[in-house]
Protein backbone atom coordinates (compact mmCIF):
# COMPACT_ATOMS: atom_id res chain seq x y z
CA UNK A 1 0.00 0.00 0.00
CA UNK A 2 2.69 2.38 1.17
CA UNK A 3 4.59 1.63 -2.69
CA UNK A 4 1.09 2.28 -4.11
CA UNK A 5 0.89 5.80 -2.31
CA UNK A 6 4.64 6.50 -3.04
CA UNK A 7 4.02 6.08 -6.87
CA UNK A 8 1.16 7.77 -6.93
CA UNK A 9 2.72 10.44 -5.13
CA UNK A 10 5.59 10.58 -8.13
CA UNK A 11 3.74 10.28 -10.96
CA UNK A 12 1.27 13.53 -9.58
CA UNK A 13 4.61 15.16 -9.02
CA UNK A 14 5.94 13.90 -12.54
CA UNK A 15 2.71 15.30 -14.19
CA UNK A 16 3.10 18.69 -12.23
CA UNK A 17 6.55 19.09 -13.50
CA UNK A 18 5.31 18.49 -17.38
CA UNK A 19 2.62 20.73 -17.14
CA UNK A 20 4.96 23.36 -15.69
CA UNK A 21 7.04 22.37 -18.38
CA UNK A 22 4.63 22.65 -21.39
CA UNK A 23 2.67 26.13 -19.78
CA UNK A 24 7.07 27.84 -19.30
CA UNK A 25 7.52 26.57 -23.18
CA UNK A 26 5.08 28.36 -24.52
CA UNK A 27 6.33 32.01 -23.05
CA UNK A 28 8.61 34.16 -24.15
CA UNK A 29 12.33 34.77 -21.79
CA UNK A 30 12.30 38.14 -20.65
CA UNK A 31 14.94 41.07 -22.50
CA UNK A 32 14.79 43.54 -24.91
CA UNK A 33 12.10 43.33 -27.38
CA UNK A 34 12.02 45.80 -30.38
CA UNK A 35 9.06 48.26 -30.40
CA UNK A 36 6.40 48.22 -32.83
CA UNK A 37 3.55 46.21 -31.24
CA UNK A 38 0.49 46.02 -32.56
CA UNK A 39 -2.39 43.51 -33.11
CA UNK A 40 -1.14 41.55 -30.35
CA UNK A 41 2.13 40.71 -31.95
CA UNK A 42 5.63 40.94 -30.56
CA UNK A 43 8.78 40.76 -32.48
CA UNK A 44 10.77 37.50 -31.54
CA UNK A 45 13.65 38.78 -28.15
CA UNK A 46 16.48 40.01 -29.60
CA UNK A 47 19.14 40.73 -27.30
CA UNK A 48 20.09 44.51 -28.76
CA UNK A 49 17.27 44.53 -31.58
CA UNK A 50 16.18 48.73 -30.42
CA UNK A 51 14.66 51.65 -32.70
CA UNK A 52 17.79 53.69 -33.04
CA UNK A 53 17.20 56.98 -31.12
CA UNK A 54 17.87 60.64 -33.11
CA UNK A 55 18.25 63.17 -29.75
CA UNK A 56 19.15 65.75 -32.24
CA UNK A 57 16.39 69.18 -32.91
CA UNK A 58 16.12 70.17 -36.75
CA UNK A 59 14.96 73.11 -38.33
CA UNK A 60 13.17 73.17 -41.22
CA UNK A 61 11.53 75.92 -43.11
CA UNK A 62 9.41 75.76 -45.75
CA UNK A 63 5.86 77.21 -47.04
CA UNK A 64 2.53 75.32 -46.14
CA UNK A 65 1.00 73.13 -49.47
CA UNK A 66 -1.65 71.77 -48.07
CA UNK A 67 -4.70 72.14 -45.25
CA UNK A 68 -3.30 71.26 -41.85
CA UNK A 69 -5.34 68.32 -40.41
CA UNK A 70 -5.71 67.35 -37.17
CA UNK A 71 -5.53 64.12 -35.28
CA UNK A 72 -7.52 64.01 -32.31
CA UNK A 73 -7.56 60.92 -29.91
CA UNK A 74 -9.72 60.52 -26.58
CA UNK A 75 -7.03 59.44 -23.61
CA UNK A 76 -9.52 59.70 -20.96
CA UNK A 77 -13.10 59.01 -19.80
CA UNK A 78 -16.16 61.94 -19.42
CA UNK A 79 -16.54 61.97 -15.47
CA UNK A 80 -19.34 63.66 -13.82
CA UNK A 81 -18.81 64.12 -9.91
CA UNK A 82 -21.47 64.96 -7.73
CA UNK A 83 -22.30 66.65 -4.45
CA UNK A 84 -25.75 66.51 -2.48
CA UNK A 85 -26.65 67.74 1.24
CA UNK A 86 -30.49 67.71 2.34
CA UNK A 87 -30.46 71.54 0.76
CA UNK A 88 -28.15 71.49 -1.51
CA UNK A 89 -26.62 69.46 -4.71
CA UNK A 90 -23.88 70.13 -7.10
CA UNK A 91 -22.34 68.39 -10.28
CA UNK A 92 -19.20 68.94 -12.03
CA UNK A 93 -18.60 68.07 -15.39
CA UNK A 94 -15.27 66.93 -16.74
CA UNK A 95 -15.03 66.20 -20.80
CA UNK A 96 -13.17 63.31 -22.10
CA UNK A 97 -9.40 64.28 -22.60
CA UNK A 98 -8.19 64.76 -25.57
CA UNK A 99 -4.94 64.48 -26.89
CA UNK A 100 -4.01 64.92 -30.40
CA UNK A 101 -1.48 66.44 -33.32
CA UNK A 102 -1.75 68.61 -36.68
CA UNK A 103 0.08 67.16 -39.78
CA UNK A 104 1.15 69.66 -41.75
CA UNK A 105 2.28 69.43 -45.68
CA UNK A 106 5.33 71.05 -45.89
CA UNK A 107 7.39 72.78 -49.14
CA UNK A 108 10.57 72.44 -47.54
CA UNK A 109 13.15 75.45 -48.97
CA UNK A 110 16.16 74.47 -46.35
CA UNK A 111 16.61 71.94 -43.82
CA UNK A 112 19.28 70.21 -41.64
CA UNK A 113 17.73 67.28 -41.50
CA UNK A 114 19.35 64.84 -44.36
CA UNK A 115 16.70 62.76 -44.97
CA UNK A 116 14.15 65.78 -45.67
CA UNK A 117 16.20 67.71 -48.60
CA UNK A 118 14.92 71.24 -49.81
CA UNK A 119 13.03 70.96 -52.99
CA UNK A 120 10.92 68.09 -51.68
CA UNK A 121 7.15 67.81 -49.30
CA UNK A 122 7.84 66.51 -46.22
CA UNK A 123 4.61 65.61 -43.74
CA UNK A 124 5.43 66.61 -40.49
CA UNK A 125 3.48 65.92 -36.98
CA UNK A 126 3.02 69.00 -34.98
CA UNK A 127 2.01 69.36 -31.39
CA UNK A 128 2.25 72.94 -31.38
CA UNK A 129 -1.67 74.30 -31.75
CA UNK A 130 -0.37 77.71 -33.35
CA UNK A 131 0.12 75.47 -36.53
CA UNK A 132 -4.09 74.86 -37.09
CA UNK A 133 -4.00 78.82 -38.05
CA UNK A 134 -1.77 78.54 -41.25
CA UNK A 135 -2.94 78.72 -44.42
CA UNK A 136 -1.45 77.21 -47.36
CA UNK A 137 1.00 79.14 -49.01
CA UNK A 138 2.63 80.60 -45.75
CA UNK A 139 6.09 80.33 -45.14
CA UNK A 140 7.00 78.95 -41.74
CA UNK A 141 10.22 77.52 -39.56
CA UNK A 142 9.35 74.37 -38.02
CA UNK A 143 11.74 72.68 -35.10
CA UNK A 144 11.64 68.87 -35.26
CA UNK A 145 12.79 65.59 -33.57
CA UNK A 146 13.34 62.91 -36.08
CA UNK A 147 11.33 60.11 -34.47
CA UNK A 148 12.09 56.13 -35.49
CA UNK A 149 8.77 54.16 -35.29
CA UNK A 150 8.83 49.96 -36.46
CA UNK A 151 6.48 48.85 -38.51
CA UNK A 152 4.04 46.41 -36.96
CA UNK A 153 5.20 42.57 -37.23
CA UNK A 154 2.52 40.62 -39.00
CA UNK A 155 3.16 37.41 -36.43
CA UNK A 156 4.28 36.35 -33.49
CA UNK A 157 8.11 36.24 -32.62
CA UNK A 158 8.45 37.53 -36.49
CA UNK A 159 12.70 38.33 -36.41
CA UNK A 160 13.17 42.05 -36.47
CA UNK A 161 15.41 43.73 -38.51
CA UNK A 162 16.14 47.17 -38.07
CA UNK A 163 16.74 48.21 -41.58
CA UNK A 164 13.91 47.32 -43.29
CA UNK A 165 10.86 47.15 -39.98
CA UNK A 166 12.11 51.01 -38.87
CA UNK A 167 10.48 54.01 -40.36
CA UNK A 168 11.38 57.87 -39.98
CA UNK A 169 9.39 60.81 -39.25
CA UNK A 170 8.94 64.58 -38.44
CA UNK A 171 7.63 64.75 -35.32
CA UNK A 172 7.14 66.95 -31.96
CA UNK A 173 7.00 70.32 -34.34
CA UNK A 174 7.02 73.11 -33.17
CA UNK A 175 6.74 76.88 -34.90
CA UNK A 176 10.08 78.30 -34.68
CA UNK A 177 8.09 82.19 -33.66
CA UNK A 178 4.72 83.23 -34.58
CA UNK A 179 5.61 84.99 -37.27
CA UNK A 180 4.62 83.78 -40.72
CA UNK A 181 6.05 85.72 -43.37
CA UNK A 182 3.10 87.60 -44.34
CA UNK A 183 4.45 89.21 -47.67
CA UNK A 184 3.45 86.30 -49.58
CA UNK A 185 0.56 85.03 -48.29
CA UNK A 186 -1.65 88.05 -47.31
CA UNK A 187 -4.22 87.91 -50.06
CA UNK A 188 -5.57 91.38 -52.23
CA UNK A 189 -7.79 93.35 -49.76
CA UNK A 190 -6.73 92.01 -46.49
CA UNK A 191 -4.71 94.08 -44.12
CA UNK A 192 -3.38 97.23 -44.64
Amino acid sequence: MKDTIQSAGELFLAAVIVATLLLLSGCQPAGTYAEGESGGYTYKNQTGAKIPVDDNIYTITGVVAGDVNSIQRQVGPARVTTYRSDTYSESTYFPPAMNGKGLVRLWVEESDFPGVPPETIAIVKATDTKLIAVLPGDRITLRCRVQAEAIAPSYTSQTYDAEKAVTLELDYCRMLSPVIDVEQTVPDGVGP
